[in-house]
């Protein structure tokens, strides 16, 4: 995800990754899950926009204490530092890449079961502590705004396959499980409620 997101956006934007591996060339080296390697200091002073993506391997057995303490650190404590960090830093804007899997609970194989499109007017129905995490960080966005004002999009990102390109060019094999899908965001503004 960083290489596609640095190679979409570097001919228009200055963009710099922040990650615990450098995948590509020129990524800062943070923890952002460890306070004592917070992402404050990572991050450019000039920072105009963060966009925020954290990922890991998940089983979602809900028993797993190991695989919820590294969820709650990836997927709470490191949203929490980089809302904090920004709001010191003054930076304005940030999207927040939440989950289809705040309201998973409403659709099976990827198909809705309400009979209509799963929106974010949907109360939050989960089938994991992964979309519990997530919606607790949308919540956390919309907190952040009300107190320092930023601006916040929590984009509900929906299944992603691993070679989106081929997934493009087989249309007809193409389906919403298989498709790149942006369920819905929420977005906080100055003057929004």
């Amino acid at each position: 995800m960083d290489v596609f997101f640095k190679k979409a956006l570097s001919d228009e934007y200055s963009v710099t990754i922040i990650d615990l591996t450098s995948c590509v060339e020129g990524v800062v080296l943070a923890d952002a899950a460890n306070e004592q390697q917070n992402v404050y200091e990572a991050i450019p002073r000039d920072t105009d926009v963060i966009l925020h993506l954290l990922n890991m391997d998940m089983t979602h057995d809900v028993m797993d204490h190991e695989e919820f303490a590294k969820m709650t650190d990836i997927f709470w404590r490191s949203t929490y530092y980089m809302f904090r960090s920004a709001a010191r830093l003054g930076i304005r804007k940030v999207i927040f890449a939440s989950s289809n899997h705040v309201t998973d609970r409403y659709e099976e194989d990827g198909r809705s079961l309400l009979g209509r499109q799963i929106t974010t007017d949907d109360v939050p129905a989960t089938k994991n502590v992964y979309g519990i995490l997530k919606f607790a960080s949308e919540q956390l966005g919309r907190l952040f705004h009300d107190q320092s004002g930023m601006s916040v999009i929590n984009l509900r990102i929906g299944t992603v396959v691993t070679d989106e390109m081929t997934a493009l060019h087989k249309k007809k094999q193409r389906t919403k499980k298989n498709s790149a899908v942006t369920r819905g965001s929420c977005r906080y503004d100055k003057g929004s409620d």
